[in-house]
């Protein structure tokens, strides 16, 4: 693989030219041989991954000396992982559909690419963590398949026609996300997103439900609207995390 030195910025930018010239590459990466994959040899190899993603957001949170260093670790890790299997799912995952998996990885490899580079603040990567850990944990990936299957189904029936109808699809939505949450393991960064989310959701919500009679009814339409529009948003960037 590669060799970087930690101050060699420019090994850094020809890292990131060769990941973005992998998602341009198409099927003909090197792929995975069915008969060579091995789940576990897998699993510990995105475990190492995401503890290199963890390991370089605590160096930049805490200004540790070395993080080029660590920047350089996590980038030749993450190439050498994309070209292996970076457009279509290895055999051991033949439940994940080649557009999401490629869709997904491209993305992870957009967050390592911005957190080595200091563009985003270290916390926003637990994006990246949270996929490569589900990608370690197989039993896990299965858990929020079954909740995005379910919050999926949710969100394609009617919010309601009526205050309490809506407030019982609201309500199964963030419980659903709030399971989610649970599901994939404790990553600061996301649970803060998502706590936030749902406070703000929470608020604009009663506002709704203590308007004055002579409003609710119009408030009431454009909030629903928007919330619901919020939470297809928030479903979408759960699918890319999740392999969706």
């Amino acid at each position: 693989m590669f060799n970087i030195r930690a101050t060699t910025v420019n090994a850094k930018k020809l890292l990131l030219w060769l990941f973005f010239a992998c998602l341009m590459a198409g099927p003909e990466l090197r792929a995975c041989d069915t008969g060579d994959f091995v789940f576990e040899e897998f699993g510990l190899r995105c475990q190492r991954i995401s503890g290199a993603i963890k390991d370089l957001q605590i160096a930049q949170k805490m200004a540790l000396p070395g993080t080029n260093k660590k920047s350089g670790e996590l980038l030749n890790a993450w190439v050498d992982f994309y070209l292996d299997h970076g457009m279509t799912p290895p055999s051991g995952f033949t439940q994940v559909a080649s557009q999401s998996w490629s869709r997904t990885l491209s993305k992870t490899g957009e967050i390592i690419g911005l957190l080595v580079y200091e563009k985003i603040p270290p916390d926003q990567a637990d994006s990246a963590c949270i996929t490569m850990d589900l990608l370690a944990h197989e039993k896990t990936l299965e858990k929020v398949a079954t909740i995005m299957t379910a919050w999926s189904e949710i969100l394609k029936k009617s919010a309601g026609e009526t205050i309490t109808q809506t407030s019982n699809w609201l309500a199964i939505n963030l419980s659903l996300l709030s399971q989610l949450n649970g599901a994939v393991g404790n990553y600061p960064g996301e649970r803060q997103n998502s706590r936030e989310f749902i406070i703000c959701f929470r608020q604009q919500w009663q506002f709704v439900r203590s308007a004055p009679p002579d409003t609710a009814a119009t408030i009431y339409k454009f909030t629903r609207d928007e919330l619901a529009d919020k939470l297809k948003k928030e479903f979408e960037r759960w699918q890319q995390l999740t392999f969706r």
